[in-house]
């Protein structure tokens, strides 16, 4: 399973505290199978649009919750663990539906301008 993170990133990780440094065999980096975990859980969320503040905090949270998420059981994340991350992740959903609303915005003007650039084309052809 590959996280598609560059190594410049992996790199940029390590330094920021959020991927641990880890030993390298043939100059490739050799995770246990706890690290690959964070490495792919990181890499989602940053797909997702997280800030590194929360990446920060993820890695830092993730020897808790690991166990959790392996067996598929959140209900077992430490209370205070749980609700630090719904309130991040809800400001998160909050955040992403204003982006969301304001692409939509952007969506409608492009389509307009180019059905009028369109009708300009052809009525000039």
């Amino acid at each position: 399973m590959r996280a598609d993170l560059s190594p410049h990133t992996i790199r940029y990780y390590e330094r920021e505290g959020i991927l641990p440094s880890v030993a390298r065999s043939g100059g490739r980096r050799t995770y246990s199978e706890t690290e690959a975990q964070l490495v792919m859980c990181i890499a989602a969320l940053r797909r997702a649009g997280m800030s590194l503040a929360m990446l920060k905090q993820f890695a830092k949270d993730f020897g808790r919750i690991s166990k959790c998420l392996t067996k598929g059981k959140l209900d077992e994340v430490p209370p205070s663990v749980a609700q630090r991350w719904h309130d991040m992740v809800d400001a998160h959903c909050r955040r992403l539906a204003a982006d969301l609303a304001e692409l939509q915005t952007l969506l409608a003007f492009a389509e307009n301008l180019r059905g009028q650039l369109k009708a300009a084309h052809t009525t000039n052809v």
